[in-house]
């Protein structure tokens, strides 16, 4: 019988990698500003572009100059 935690293991070829999240969110009511308000330091192209409307506008630049103009 294999190792009961060995279900965690990913089955893929990246080093069988081992995800473990033991982090309990504690603020997940806080309030966010609108979009208008807000200062990007930092922004993740992937994550921002594109949406549920247009699921293949992800990842471009172009759909986050759109979405920040």
């Amino acid at each position: 019988m294999a190792n009961e935690l060995s279900k965690f293991f990913s089955k893929n070829k990246i080093n069988n990698s081992l995800f473990l999240d033991e982090y309990e969110w504690k603020y997940d009511n806080c309030y966010l500003p609108p979009d208008e308000e807000l200062v990007i330091y930092e922004i993740h192209v992937g994550d921002f572009s594109g949406g549920d409307n247009d699921p293949n506008a992800r990842g471009q630049f172009k759909n986050v100059k759109e979405k920040i103009d």
